[in-house]
């Protein structure tokens, strides 16, 4: 997946800082979600939800997860490449705190 080669991720994409929770363990992490298109890599015909899970490595396949959305940090933009992508998405991580 190529979000995880970016950052560790799961294919969710416009970014909002969302709260995610394993229905399992009742853990909530912070995390970014964006949905969209994803226009830094070829616009896609239908729209995909990306969550970032900061400091996560592991698997998700089969986890019930629940997401609860806070607040949107910013538009859908096409970045020039994945370098430039992943700082935005270090910039978004740094104004959660």
């Amino acid at each position: 997946m190529r979000g995880s080669a970016i950052f560790s991720g799961d294919n969710v994409a416009c970014p909002t800082l969302i709260k995610i929770r394993d229905l399992a363990d009742k853990d909530r992490v912070r995390a970014l979600a964006s949905y969209g298109h994803n226009p830094t890599f070829g616009r896609l015909e239908k729209p995909v939800l990306e969550i970032h899970i900061p400091g996560f490595s592991g698997e998700l396949a089969g986890r019930r997860l629940a997401a609860d959305f806070r607040r949107r940090l910013r538009s859908e933009a096409a970045f020039a490449g994945p370098e430039e992508l992943a700082a935005a998405i270090r910039r978004d991580l740094e104004s959660l705190n």
